[in-house]
């Protein structure tokens, strides 16, 4: 069993990266990526976890980016999480959080509700700041009774309490992911509802600035999502991966290492995906 999606306390989950790792040695999960959104500040934690366990880990980060004012998620793997101009673009996209954390609780405060940036920033553990916090300290306040209640009431579009994010271009997203010896893959696009036509039109212009793979066997897919997203992956020639998007606490009902259809990630996804890496930094190093 393989995991390529999960988040920790660097984004918005509820592990730490080591306590990530121990729960995937409990579970013989041998192939872990971390990808936090928007930063790569788990993975050295992750890396030393994973030292003294048998599981390979991968690099990862998961990027926001915007398409056509859809959300749009990128996963990156194999990165290397120190490289200068992936840092650069994740620390300043840190800085942009900082300032929109101050509009949600602007808004908030329009809205009869006071929180502190100190309270908020403190559920962030250092990682980057997101409207999942936010809804922690409102829970915490006793404000609302669930983080899901939250974003129904204050934190969701068209509530008091919601910032757009400043997101990375797909082609921005990308760049940094190769740039970085990395491999792009699109994350859940059934979120995108697109149809074919649409579909086929965000590939060529994600392929042409070096797309990798399409994650197929992700936890909320449907078998008809499953079929669909194989079929342009195998058209195109792309990775077909899959993960489970994993939380912890923040999204009990999904499990670590569980993929589309309740069923478990296979290790031949990581496989692939290894070889993948291995070619793009090979290619990134001249040879």
């Amino acid at each position: 069993m393989i995991e390529l999606h999960c988040h920790t306390t660097v984004s918005d989950g509820t592990l730490t990266p080591g306590e990530l790792v121990e729960l995937a040695a409990s579970l013989g999960i041998t192939h872990l990526a971390i990808t936090d959104h928007d930063s790569t500040g788990g993975v050295k934690e992750a890396a030393r976890a994973c030292g003294s366990r048998d599981i390979v880990l991968i690099p990862g980060v998961e990027m926001s980016a915007t398409y056509q004012g859809r959300p749009m998620d990128l996963l990156g793997y194999g990165i290397d999480p120190d490289d200068p101009a992936l840092s650069a673009a994740l620390a300043d996209m840190v800085r942009r959080r900082a300032d929109r954390l101050g509009e949600m609780l602007r808004g908030l405060r329009s809205a009869g509700i006071e929180l502190e940036e100190d309270e908020v920033i403190q559920l962030a553990a250092g990682g980057v700041v997101g409207r999942p916090h936010v809804a922690q300290a409102l829970v915490r306040r006793g404000v609302v009774s669930s983080v899901a209640e939250a974003f129904d009431h204050y934190l969701g579009r068209g509530r008091p309490g919601y910032v757009p994010k400043e997101n990375f271009t797909p082609e921005e997203a990308i760049e940094l992911i190769t740039g970085a010896g990395g491999v792009a893959v699109l994350a859940h696009p059934r979120y995108l509802k697109l149809d074919d036509d649409q579909f086929r039109a965000l590939l060529d212009r994600l392929m042409d600035a070096g797309l990798a793979g399409i994650e197929v066997y992700y936890s909320q897919h449907t078998a008809e999502d499953v079929a669909r997203f194989e079929r342009f992956a195998r058209q195109r020639g792309l990775l077909a991966t899959g993960g489970s998007d994993f939380h912890g606490a923040n999204k009990p009902e999904i499990r670590l290492g569980i993929g589309a259809l309740g069923r478990p990630l296979d290790e031949t996804m990581a496989e692939a995906l290894l070889e993948r890496i291995a070619a793009a930094r090979h290619k990134k190093a001249g040879g």
